[in-house]
């Protein structure tokens, strides 16, 4: 077994004094499999750490930096013989209270840690050199905590989890984590800079290839399979001509992706007083293939309470005409819980994102149809508008990672989307830079705005923009992304659409272009803005002087 790419399963960041930190794994991890915990302590402090089935795991240095206030790092590893359920949890505990964060790293194709060393020197902490052997096969893992940003110089190495800000006595401090896989057997000695010189200390811990599956001889490997509506991995064994399945795992996937396209539109949100299918009957004559929704952070998702199953019932009347479903949820005004909450670990900010997941996988559950899921839709237009403000674009990616890691767990039955807004690609980069784990769709928002060409057709206008179908398929993080999650990131128009300062038969033209900008950009599902409100504020084609976009619109959403 080759060991695989670092998986976040949670991450810890105090917004006060602590002296412990605690989250839920989030993934299940099976025994056989290693847990990497990094942690980064405000201040010299022993750290410790455990889960929740009472294990207590104790491994790797321990590293101080002296010059006050001082700051601590520590590398846990443990080779899980008990498996970890995704409600399981894991605290690290510091001794006297300061500011901790920490990253918990699932590793697969592991076996165990060897030796560690680190020496710290002026502003710098280099990994003495045959400390780390890395033999072929193995990965060291390498952290570093600092009052501001450190980076890795004299070895390859790949971003697991950024910084994340820990109160501390005297000031805040940030955790860093990287890995290097070596392909051959020279000794490591990779160099940790700091920004500045203060505070700062920094470990690594080499991880050893496990050469077959733990406890087991003969040759092993993970099978990918897609049966019903979720993706699996089989464990098997491969001895004297017989493949034998040793175990069973759902490894987060999510359904393969629908075999035609999804073509619908955005007729207004679901709720007491408005039913987006209605609306396309009543204006447009068919019952669509696809609606969107947007829900706000603060409404109420509790499938436990009357008001909650009151709202499902509201979308499963959507559902019941054959409609399938893309739900989006915006904590854009910060209430009850902001991207930092969520990033950041509160307890009830979580509690809150695996309800609305549980909430949407109840309607997949109850759909025929494939059931999208997103979270933090054009967050990058949100930030520019005012509407959210004092969230980085690194926590919101981690935001993202969480959402798409617990829908993982509790929507399997549901494509996660990242849902753009093409206002800031500068922004959106960056993120997708951040992120560490992946969603199954890319969603793009582009619009034809006044002025344009008329004859300008869906693919072109695509095409003219910033992001592009295929300069989203060939970045290396979309790719990046891809690979943890096990299949290709798709491309969708989450929102498009044209304004009517055009004619009617210009945009029955560009609606009718659709289709072929699917076929030509293999896009997994488009929705047509058909609102008022907006990036052009006028595009709802239903309208008296737009009968040839009535028909055109009509004709490319209807069942």
């Amino acid at each position: 077994m080759a060991i695989g790419t670092p998986t976040l399963l949670a991450t810890y960041q105090s917004t006060a004094n602590v002296t412990t930190g605690q989250m839920a794994v989030g993934v299940a991890v099976p025994a056989g499999e290693v847990v990497v915990v990094t942690a980064h302590a405000g201040g010299a402090a022993d750290l410790a750490i455990g889960d929740s089935k009472g294990n207590t795991w104790a491994a790797g240095p321990l590293i101080t930096q002296a010059t006050a206030p001082g700051s601590t790092t520590r590398i846990f590893t443990a080779l899980i013989t008990e498996p970890l359920e995704e409600s399981d949890t894991i605290t690290v505990a510091r001794a006297g209270s300061g500011g901790l964060v920490w990253h918990a790293l699932r590793i697969t194709g592991a076996s165990g840690a060897v030796g560690s060393s680190v020496t710290n020197t002026g502003t710098t902490a280099t990994i003495a050199t045959g400390a780390v052997p890395s033999a072929a096969g193995n990965m060291v893992i390498i952290a570093a905590t600092s009052a501001a940003s450190a980076t890795l110089t004299g070895s390859t190495g790949t971003t697991v989890i950024g910084t994340g800000a820990a109160t501390g006595g005297n000031s805040n401090r940030s955790g860093w984590a990287a890995h290097r896989l070596s392909t051959d057997n020279n000794p490591v000695t990779p160099t940790v800079t700091m920004n500045n010189g203060y505070a700062w200390s920094a470990a690594a811990v080499e991880l050893v290839a496990a050469p077959t599956a733990p406890g087991q001889t003969g040759d092993y490997e993970v099978v990918r399979r897609v049966g019903g509506v979720t993706t699996v991995l089989d464990v098997v064994r491969r001895a004297g001509g017989v493949t034998t399945v040793l175990e069973l795992v759902a490894d987060g996937g999510t359904s393969p992706e629908p075999a035609t396209a999804l073509t619908g539109l955005y007729y207004g949100t679901v709720n007491a007083t408005t039913d987006p299918v209605a609306n396309t009957q009543s204006g447009f004559g068919v019952t669509p293939q696809l609606v969107s929704a947007y829900l706000q952070w603060g409404e109420n998702f509790d499938l436990t309470t009357q008001s909650g199953t009151d709202r499902l019932n509201m979308f499963k009347a959507v559902i019941d005409a054959g409609t399938a479903v893309y739900l989006t949820v915006q904590a854009k005004d910060g209430a009850p819980h902001s991207y930092n909450d969520i990033a950041g670990g509160n307890t009830a900010a979580l509690a809150r994102l695996q309800k609305w997941c549980e909430f949407v996988q109840a309607l997949a559950d109850y759909s025929p149809q494939q059931t999208y899921i997103g979270m933090g839709s054009e967050f990058e237009v949100q930030v520019n508008q005012g509407l959210i403000t004092g969230v980085s674009n690194q926590t919101f990616a981690q935001a993202h990672d969480l959402f798409c890691t617990y829908a993982r767990q509790h929507a399997p039955d549901c494509r996660t989307v990242y849902h753009v807004g093409h206002f800031d690609a500068t922004a959106i980069l960056e993120i997708l830079g951040h992120k560490q784990v992946g969603m199954d769709v890319m969603g793009l928002d582009p619009y034809r705005g006044g002025g344009g060409n008329p004859s300008t057709t869906v693919r072109q206008m695509m095409n003219g923009k910033n992001l592009t179908p295929a300069n989203v398929r060939s970045n290396t993080n979309i790719i990046r992304l891809g690979n943890e999650k096990g299949s290709p990131v798709a491309v969708a128009l989450t929102e498009y659409g044209t304004d009517r300062s055009y004619t009617d038969s210009s945009i029955a033209g560009f609606i009718s272009s659709t289709q072929a900008a699917i076929d030509a950009e293999d896009l997994e599902f488009t929705i047509y803005w058909n609102s008022d409100s907006g990036p052009n504020n006028n595009s709802r084609v239903d309208v008296t002087g737009y009968d040839l976009s009535r028909a055109a619109l009509a004709a490319l959403v209807s069942i």
